[in-house]
């Protein structure tokens, strides 16, 4: 990266990742990893690319995930339903995660947990399609390494539902330390190595 935040010598992957965004600002929905080791600049390109979207129009809402111990599951899209501005009570069974100290509530058969999960996981889809209703929408999640199952399993669903509208979801990884749940997701999206 230059002294100017500019990126440098990263054309190639800049121009290949503004098709993608070109499509996803066209409706049909992107779904772009990009991977690397540790410093490489992957957090840069994200930036680079959301700082293109929201010049182009589009709503750019991020999150990033936590290594440490102690967040919840599915931090990363607890801070992208906040920063979304979308009121808890039009979230529906999404609003849980814009609450401070979200839990879930103990579910007593493993049938009920799944069903809770999927209703999560529309509710979370068909807010973020609304957003993208008025204009494109951008969604960056940076450190997709450290990432809760739950997490990347709804990064997955995001990635297949709203495939039919103009949303480009946007994560960075180091490959190294990667699940094999996220190199199983990672083999259903765009792919860029840095």
């Amino acid at each position: 990266m230059s002294a100017g935040g500019l990126l440098v010598g990263r054309e190639p992957v800049l121009a290949a990742a503004g098709l993608l965004m070109a499509e996803a600002r066209r409706g049909a929905g992107q779904f772009l990893l990009v991977s690397g080791e540790a410093g490489i600049g992957k957090t840069a390109l994200l930036a680079a690319l959301a700082r293109s979207s929201a010049s182009a129009g589009a709503l750019v809402l991020s999150g990033f995930c936590w290594q440490g111990e102690g967040a919840p599951p599915y931090w990363p899209w607890s801070q992208v339903l906040r920063a979304s501005g979308v009121p808890a009570g039009e979230l529906g069974a999404a609003a849980w995660l814009t609450q401070p100290a979200a839990s879930t509530a103990e579910l007593r058969t493993a049938a009920e947990a799944a069903h809770a999960q999927f209703l999560l996981f529309e509710a979370v889809s068909a807010s973020l399609a609304g957003l993208a209703a008025g204009r494109p929408l951008v969604v960056v999640l940076d450190d997709l390494h450290w990432a809760d199952a739950p997490s990347l399993r709804l990064l997955g669903f995001l990635a297949r539902s709203l495939a039919g509208h103009a949303v480009a979801l946007l994560g960075a990884y180091r490959d190294a330390e990667a699940s094999g749940e996220l190199h199983e997701l990672a083999a259903s999206a765009q792919q860029l190595d840095e």
